[in-house]
């Protein structure tokens, strides 16, 4: 076989297999989303984490010449992060923003997901609490996950006036709280994942500082805009494929080239041989 006609059947190979395992995380993406629409996102985390490893044993083994293990593997990726997320941008993306005129009301009612805000209120950032969330696994490691939040009170806001409103900060404490915007700040619930954490936290800034609040304050992320509030879950959702093929193909595109290398010298020391 010439030089050329080795190029060419390996590049036919390494295109064969890219178009395989693209179409193979293009539909596990298309499950990821169905999944965390239509159930909570940790079932299809727990399915992805449980049911991979027979799944991709029964494709690698049937269809060991066009899949890659590791690529198989790595398709978890898609399903886990797409059905994290895809919910909650779905519900993003279709809500309407209720007008807030009461923080106590829209607190006790806890029916919306996006809120829009009165631009006279405050954030307390003085009066802010971080919650660390330890979490020990059986192999003896520790997660270790920060929640911070701080009060958000009308302008007319003294001490010891009721606290019905948190808002999430970043964990560098009193520093990480955001600004309000200027004109119509968006208020939107935290994703199912991050609940509880901010929700602990809250309870345990009423507790800290003595304020009075709620059984259930309601706990906020503060945007500028609805398209700001989508960002981060459409990013999570789209580019989840493009992570997971993109981690297959540059060791998968070193094997290639190494083989191609190698297919190439064989070939040469034929022909040089073939002429002595």
């Amino acid at each position: 076989m010439k030089l050329g006609g080795v190029f060419v059947e390996h590049l036919g190979k390494l295109a064969t297999r890219l178009g395989y395992n693209l179409a193979f995380f293009a539909t596990l993406w298309l499950v990821g989303a169905i999944f965390g629409v239509v159930l909570p996102w940790f079932l299809p985390v727990i399915c992805a984490t449980l049911g991979w490893l027979g799944i991709s044993a029964y494709f690698f083994g049937k269809y060991e010449p066009w899949f890659d293990g590791w690529a198989l593997i790595l398709g978890s990726i898609p399903i886990v992060m797409t059905a994290m997320t895809a919910g909650d941008y779905v519900a993003l993306s279709l809500a309407t923003p209720q007008p807030v005129t009461s923080l106590r009301s829209a607190a006790a009612s806890l029916s919306g997901r996006v809120y829009l805000l009165p631009a006279t209120l405050q954030i307390r950032s003085e009066l802010s609490h971080r919650y660390v969330s330890v979490h020990k696994s059986k192999s003896g490691g520790t997660t270790r996950t920060t929640y911070v939040v701080a009060p958000l009170v009308d302008s007319d806001w003294q001490p010891g006036d009721p606290v019905a409103a948190f808002v999430t900060c970043t964990s560098g404490y009193r520093h990480g709280c955001p600004s309000l915007p200027p004109t119509a700040p968006l208020g939107v619930t935290p994703t199912l994942f991050r609940t509880s954490g901010f929700a602990t936290a809250a309870r345990q800034s009423c507790q800290q500082h003595a304020l009075r609040c709620p059984k259930a304050p309601l706990v906020l992320d503060i945007h500028p805009t609805l398209e700001a509030a989508i960002t981060e879950p459409r990013r999570a959702v789209f580019l989840s494929p493009v992570l997971a093929l993109g981690v297959w193909a540059l060791p998968r595109l070193l094997i290639d080239l190494a083989a191609l290398l190698a297919a190439l010298l064989t070939e040469l020391r034929s022909g040089w041989l073939g002429r002595k």
